[in-house]
């Protein structure tokens, strides 16, 4: 597959997912959903940003990396300001 393919794909997954229903198949596994900061629905610009940083390889490294950190947040979440709850806490976001 052309690697335009690929990134087109990828985007839209998480775009499609995470836009719409507030989480990815791995996030529907653990029982995670994506918030903004004040635990609203993220804007589609913050997803946007979210997902770019996963496809930038060196952002992607450097995202790796940051999990080693105490408080376990990516840095595609730190840049785009959103976070991960339990979606249990939040019936009513999506």
């Amino acid at each position: 597959m052309d690697s335009s393919i690929k990134v087109i794909v990828f985007v839209s997954y998480y775009l499609f997912m995470e836009g719409g229903f507030g989480k990815t198949l791995g996030k529907m596994v653990t029982g995670t959903i994506v918030v903004n900061l004040d635990n609203e629905q993220p804007k589609g610009s913050l997803l946007i940003i979210r997902t770019l940083i996963r496809i930038i390889p060196i952002l992607n490294i450097l995202d790796a990396l940051t999990f080693l950190n105490t408080n376990k947040t990516g840095l595609h979440d730190s840049i785009s300001s959103t976070k991960l709850v339990k979606s249990k806490d939040y019936p009513s976001i999506y």
